[in-house]
């Protein structure tokens, strides 16, 4: 996520990975990803529309949320950031 919002989401590829479809398709299969990912049924799209988004069928919405999981996970010391704020 830290990746994701600094705009360098492309960081998040294995440097072992020689093909792929571009920087759009990677940043799209990003974006469809933590949708996918929200707290909330409601946030998440159903597979039909997933599977439109992946294949450039309709647009992937541009503003995504942090999905809720990180931050229980930052709550409970999984971030090794958040730990250094602690008293």
């Amino acid at each position: 996520w830290e990746l994701y919002e600094r705009d360098q989401a492309l960081g998040i590829l294995d440097a072992r990975i020689e093909e792929s479809d571009g920087e759009e398709a990677v940043i799209r299969v990003i974006n469809v990803a933590l949708l996918c990912t929200q707290g909330s049924p409601h946030q998440r799209p159903p597979m039909s529309r997933v599977v439109k988004m992946l294949t450039g069928d309709i647009e992937v919405p541009e503003v995504v949320t942090k999905p809720s999981y990180i931050t229980e996970w930052q709550r409970r010391g999984g971030n090794s950031s958040s730990q250094a704020c602690k008293p």
